[in-house]
């Protein structure tokens, strides 16, 4: 039954803002691991809002200092930057793999790319990215307040017409 859920919640994110206008907040109830409402460029849950933005120069101006992973120097990866409203626990950039079972994906936390025991809040971990498809392959985790580990699925948003929107999405999954 979990897995019928995220399938749905996966559909829904994609298909719904589709037929209701990309700009509009839209809230996904994840089943049993928790809820979140996706709001344009990040995710809210509970009190943790997560902000995803490119990391431009004059981005990353706002701040004092940032936490950085530059994987690939191809001029095709875009610098992506997570911030939080609050610090957050146990932070991880993630590898997300699947298995299809019963015609349902099924993700799971590949490898940990990097890790840090805080991201504290209002300093960005900014990392290179480039979508790869339709199927997620990176995304983050962290500790929630309760203990709880959470995994997020992170994809670009997409227009009617096929092109990316230069927004971000973040899609809670049950993890490993």
């Amino acid at each position: 039954m979990k897995h019928k859920r995220l399938l749905l919640v996966i559909l829904l994110v994609h298909i719904l803002p589709i037929l209701s206008g990309c700009g509009e907040d839209l809230a996904v109830n994840t089943g049993s691991f928790g809820s979140s409402l996706r709001i344009e460029n990040g995710i809210i849950i509970d009190d943790i809002t997560i902000h995803v933005a490119l990391a431009t120069d004059d981005f990353l101006e706002e701040f004092d200092s940032y936490v950085d992973l530059i994987e690939f120097n191809e001029p095709d990866f875009q610098k992506i930057a997570f911030v939080a409203n609050h610090a957050l626990e146990n932070f991880r950039w993630i590898e997300i793999n699947y298995e299809i079972e019963n015609e349902h994906y099924i993700f799971h936390e590949e490898s940990i790319l990097f890790s840090m025991e805080t991201l504290d809040a209002n300093e960005p971990f900014v990392v290179t990215w480039l979508e790869e498809g339709t199927i997620p392959h990176r995304g983050i985790s962290f500790v929630d307040d309760n203990s709880v580990r959470r995994y997020f699925t992170l994809h670009m948003n997409h227009s009617d017409e096929g092109g990316d929107t230069g927004t971000y999405v973040l899609i809670e999954f049950e993890g490993n």
